[in-house]
């Protein structure tokens, strides 16, 4: 393969192919950058190992930029996943977005029997 894969709470999930010095960090975000719903804390990256096998890596991209760590290079093959956040936050967003369309249903039902 000659791209990396980068899929979860990216805005723009898919394969990209990585600059000479690409490292994880810019593949996410040429995938349009962490959705609202990313978390951060929790980036799978998957590596291939000269195509043999693969090599599995849990990231703290968050923890990584605080220190000024290096982020790992990308290369070609490559898997990068961003978990969904699982909180609070997660869960009133698409509440409200639930209760607003029934909402906008609602008045639409009543408009149309007036």
């Amino acid at each position: 393969d000659s791209y990396v894969r980068v899929i979860g709470a990216v805005n723009i999930p898919g394969p990209y192919v990585p600059d000479n010095n690409a490292t994880v960090i810019d593949m996410i975000y040429l995938a349009g950058g962490p959705s609202r719903f990313a978390d951060l804390n929790h980036v799978r990256y998957i590596q291939m190992d000269d195509g043999v096998g693969k090599r599995e890596t849990m990231l703290d991209m968050e923890d990584m930029l605080e220190r000024g760590t290096d982020y790992p290079q990308a290369q070609p093959g490559d898997v990068i996943i961003i978990s969904f956040k699982d909180d609070w936050k997660t869960f009133s967003f698409w509440a409200g977005f639930v209760r607003d369309m029934a909402l906008v249903a609602s008045s639409i039902v009543l408009l149309s029997r007036i």
